[in-house]
């Protein structure tokens, strides 16, 4: 571990001395200190060991620190007797040690707590079923009984890292998607609407299909953009539902809209930096460590935390989305680029092929093949309305991100399966920072696309 300064604390004091990891107050006053067994293995799992033992060892910890609210002070650095501090946390039965930020003292650089911890498999993925839609009966994301006391990983964020291999998504982002993908805000042209207003009303049309529990339907239960920032009229409405909640079903509802800002334990966005509180973390897509920018739309799971008597939202997804006035949920900045030329492609290919209907749309769940499970960026579907007898023609844009070998090789195994799905078109994020590098590479997929469609018509 880096060491910048040493510190030691005692009871109700901190001294610039040798010492090792203890529990702390609020007030950084000195709670508890930790066995050596429990400081190493507190220091050897940060550090990516998952072995059973030290599990057992650091939830014990964890759930100490959660129970009687104390921090984890790390000895890495200090600054006027303060030192870097993490907080526990527990998300829907998981428990993991957070970074507590700015005001608080940052971690020194060399630190096995100052830096994300993902999981990611080198090499080839084994077989894997594909990401669907969950096929629950019911839209909940909190679960109906306490799930089993598991360690969570120290950043539950989706980093992409450039792959899709390496997480699951979770269950609150499927249940996002769900939404978008009945609300058809997902697809040119659906998801051209005039604002927010208009795109939320269709997210609470699509809640319509859904019910949380027997009798009780999301759409009452789906607070909007405006509500969301008001866990007053929240909580109220929670809790006149929750007393007449179907028995074996655990109340919960949902809260949804735009936002601009986000970090690990909050959302903000509206008039004058309007903030939504997390309890346990937000997530959101993340390529090799970099946020996306905003906007984006988010959800979280309203509930009642551990011992708590409020209603509040428990955890969130933010999800970038291309523009407020068109919320297709986009993975990173290139793809968000990679889009507004798209659109540019469309306008071209229906004043060529007027008989032909173009759609552009952004799946949100993998489609399986001979070859494995396939994600593309964008699909373009031509669907040759007065062509009889002929079949729609799918194209399957894939933005490459990253010039890395161990990336394209990744990458080769999924464009092979999305061959099987319809005509590849790569699109190099690497140009579109270059002059006039983005509108080359949308003139590529153009002609491209162009070419295909000439050919099947004179083919016949």
């Amino acid at each position: 571990m880096g060491v910048d300064s040493t510190l030691s604390m005692r009871p109700g004091t901190l001294q610039a001395t040798t010492m090792a990891l203890h529990l702390v107050h609020h007030d950084l006053s000195w709670a508890c200190a930790l066995t050596d067994e429990q400081e190493q293995a507190l220091r050897r799992m940060a550090g990516g060991d998952r072995g059973e033992d030290l599990q057992e060892s650091v939830l014990e910890i964890l759930v100490r620190a959660h129970t009687e609210r104390l921090w984890l002070a790390c000895d890495c650095r200090g600054e006027d007797g303060r030192p870097p501090v993490n907080g526990p946390c527990r998300r829907l039965g998981l428990y993991y040690w957070r970074r507590l930020p700015a005001p608080h003292v940052a971690h020194a650089g060399g630190c096995v707590y100052s830096r994300v911890s993902v999981l990611h498999k080198s090499g080839s993925p084994e077989p894997r079923a594909p990401v669907e839609p969950p096929d629950d009966r019911f839209f909940t994301v909190l679960a109906n009984e306490p799930e089993d006391l598991r360690l969570a990983e120290p950043d539950a964020s989706l980093d992409l890292r450039g792959s899709r291999h390496g997480n699951r998504p979770s269950k609150l982002r499927q249940r996002l998607f769900e939404l978008v993908l009945f609300a058809r805000l997902n697809r040119l042209p659906d998801a051209e609407v005039a604002n927010a207003k208009e795109w939320s009303s269709r997210i609470r049309q699509a809640a319509r299909r859904f019910e949380i529990a027997p009798g009780r339907p999301l759409a009452d239960l789906i607070f909007p953009w405006r509500r969301m920032w008001q866990m007053d009229r929240v909580d109220d409405r929670m809790r006149a539902v929750a007393k007449t909640w179907p028995e074996g079903h655990r109340p919960q509802g949902f809260v949804c809209g735009s936002v601009w800002g986000v970090d690990d334990h909050g959302v903000t966005g509206g008039r004058k930096g309007t903030r939504l509180d997390v309890a346990a973390r937000v997530t959101r897509p993340v390529i090799r460590g970099n946020t996306v920018s905003p906007p984006y739309l988010f959800m979280g799971v309203v509930g009642l935390e551990d011992g708590a008597d409020a209603w509040a939202c428990l955890s969130g997804h933010a999800q970038p989305i291309v523009a407020m006035n068109c919320p297709v949920p986009v993975e990173s900045n290139a793809e968000r680029q990679a889009f507004h030329t798209l659109r540019k492609t469309l306008r071209i290919m229906r004043r060529e092929f007027g008989a032909v209907a173009f759609t552009l749309r952004k799946p949100l769940f993998e489609t399986n093949t001979q070859y494995g499970p396939c994600l593309p960026d964008f699909i373009i579907r031509a669907h040759p309305q007065a062509w009889e007898g002929r079949d729609s023609v799918d194209f399957m844009i894939e933005v490459m991100g990253f010039e890395d070998e161990d990336y394209r090789r990744r990458k080769q195994e999924t464009h092979r399966a999305m061959r099987e799905l319809g005509t590849l078109c790569i699109m190099e994020a690497r140009r579109f920072d270059t002059p006039r590098g983005l509108a080359s590479a949308g003139t590529d997929v153009t002609d491209r696309i162009g070419a295909v469609l000439r050919r099947r018509l004179i083919d016949g």
